[in-house]
């Protein structure tokens, strides 16, 4: 097992937990902050999430749109507790290498 394969073990460039508390806080403020733009629950035509192929940018992106998108009305799905607390939204990117924006930088 490396380093990397541990679970519980931070790698360089991986999302720590501050980090963590940080995108869900950001998420929660956005949806706090746009409460009254922004649909109840999550769909696919109200919002779309992009991020770059790196996991600590996938990961940011999933953590803050939980924050942002709480389980509400059809999408609460409880598993073992599980559906209480997130709701599932997807995150789009591409591979570095056609990632223009991130070529761009």
């Amino acid at each position: 097992m490396t380093l990397c394969d541990n679970p519980f073990e931070v790698c360089c460039g991986m999302l720590v937990q501050a980090g963590r508390r940080a995108a869900l806080e950001l998420g929660q403020f956005f949806r706090e902050r746009y409460t009254d733009f922004l649909p109840p629950y999550f769909s696919y035509t109200a919002a779309h999430s992009e991020c770059t192929a790196f996991k600590r940018t996938q990961e940011t992106s999933w953590v803050a749109n939980a924050g942002m998108w709480p389980p509400a009305g059809p999408q609460v799905w409880d598993y073992d507790g599980l559906g209480q607390l997130w709701t599932p939204v997807p995150c789009d990117y591409l591979p570095l290498l056609e990632d223009k924006v991130f070529k761009s930088n």
